[in-house]
């Protein structure tokens, strides 16, 4: 695993510097991986609760004073990171994205998940797929061949 968020300067709990010489792209490039640690948040937590409910049997108690999530969000959260494997989680897209799978099997959630990539669907817009509420293009799978067909 790599630590997405190496960035130059300082990093602390109260704020960040950066060093004087960044350029403008770097600048950028830092701006996109601060909006990535928002999205990894929810996928950390819900490994973490999910970890200590297999390890110490701990389940919620413990990870609502740790988090200040309340119990639904984490039940929520560690639902979709246990239903979703990592193997099958897709950096580029939302933990929304992963949620609207999670009730999905292994298979369609790939498919689904590269079906939003490939169509730029809202979290929103893969739900209404997803109910077939609404057209998406044919995407075939390259791994098993299965195909989601436009309604």
């Amino acid at each position: 695993m790599t630590n997405f968020l190496s960035i130059p300067g300082s990093v602390s709990k109260t704020g960040l510097i950066l060093p004087a010489n960044l350029n403008y792209q770097e600048w950028e490039d830092i701006g996109t991986k601060i909006r990535g640690v928002r999205e990894t948040v929810k996928f950390i937590v819900g490994d973490w609760c999910n970890f200590g409910a297999v390890a110490y049997g701990e389940k919620y108690a413990q990870a609502i004073s740790a988090t200040d999530y309340d119990y639904q969000q984490l039940r929520n959260i560690s639902w979709v990171c246990r239903q979703v494997p990592m193997g099958v989680r897709r950096e580029d897209l939302s933990f929304a994205h992963h949620q609207a799978v999670a009730s999905l099997d292994r298979d369609d959630q790939v498919i689904w998940l590269q079906a939003a990539k490939d169509s730029e669907l809202s979290s929103r817009d893969l739900k209404r797929a997803i109910t077939g509420k609404l057209e998406v293009e044919t995407y075939q799978c390259p791994y098993c061949g299965s195909k989601v067909e436009k309604k």
